[in-house]
């Protein structure tokens, strides 16, 4: 039944809200957290806004004809679905991860091979060991192995952003309060500003090495290219390593998780039924003085 809360919360303030931001930067578990996971959200960004120079200036997807479909489709028509295709990868692939491995080694595990599979190409083609570009077998083969790694970099974001259930759970045992939507809007904060970070730095990359504006992808100089690549090369596996290390150290096992929510329970169940039988009065209450015949 609806019912209004036991303390009505207090009015919004600036203080109060830094306030528990700090709060919950003063939690081990969520500082470990957050240090990974600000890594691996840097590289997402990052991707995201470099994403255009290297699928064209790089890859020529956009000129890389695909067997057995019509001229008119190319690889760059194919690749956002190769991202869909990741995406329904994932949530095939996420609860297995976690069942055999737990949520930091399987955030741990998918960054490190995230990295290996993103960059495999990058370090291919330098190495002069990639088929040619524009052709049907380097498109299938750079999304093959896109496929599997942005499937494995989802799941590096899914099981970081569900471990703050465990911390949400560890801080009420420890003092007795839930703020899950400190923590749930802290973690949001940290997305926002590392996200924006990797764009920053995306364009620092493209200042350093000197991209042309307005190019065309035949006429920009081969060493920029492979400046552009020997970057996220360094940026991918760099951040991705970093955030495999510290999410890897995530202090809250399964085990420790589902025996608190088993001590926690008791508590839990107590709480429910003292609102139960303290609404219950209240109703009869309200009822006796809507009617009418009361005496």
């Amino acid at each position: 039944m609806a019912r209004w809360p036991d303390h009505k919360p207090a009015p919004f303030a600036i203080r109060s809200c830094c306030a528990e931001i700090t709060e919950a930067f003063s939690e081990k578990a969520f500082l470990i957290f957050a240090t990974g996971g600000l890594a691996a959200y840097i590289s997402q960004g990052l991707t995201f806004s470099l994403n255009n120079y290297l699928i064209l200036f790089v890859w020529r997807l956009d000129t890389a004809p695909l067997p057995f479909l019509p001229d008119s489709v190319t690889g760059l028509t194919i690749y956002p679905l190769a991202l869909a295709i990741s995406a329904v990868l994932m949530f095939l692939t996420v609860a297995p991860f976690h069942a055999r491995f737990g949520k930091p080694m399987s955030a741990a595990i998918c960054a490190v091979g995230s990295a290996a599979l993103t960059t495999l190409p990058y370090a291919l083609y330098i190495a002069g060991m990639w088929p040619p570009l524009d052709t049907a077998q380097s498109a299938m083969l750079l999304l093959g192995l896109l496929i599997i790694g942005n499937t494995m970099s989802i799941i590096v974001l899914v099981s970081a952003t569900s471990m703050v259930a465990e911390i949400v759970e560890s801080y009420l045992e420890r003092t007795g309060r839930r703020s899950e939507g400190s923590f749930y809007s802290v973690n949001w904060l940290i997305q926002k500003c590392a996200t924006g970070l990797g764009i920053f730095f995306s364009g620092q990359v493209l200042a350093a090495i000197s991209f042309p504006a307005d190019a065309d992808p035949d006429l920009v100089p081969q060493t920029v290219i492979v400046d552009l690549m020997l970057y996220y090369l360094a940026a991918t596996i760099g951040l991705m390593l970093f955030a495999a290390f510290w999410l890897a150290r995530f202090p809250i096992t399964r085990e420790e998780h589902e025996a608190r929510l088993a001590r926690l329970a008791p508590t839990q169940a107590d709480t429910k039924l003292d609102r139960s039988v303290g609404a219950a009065p209240l109703a009869s209450a309200k009822a006796s003085d809507a009617s009418p015949f009361a005496p």
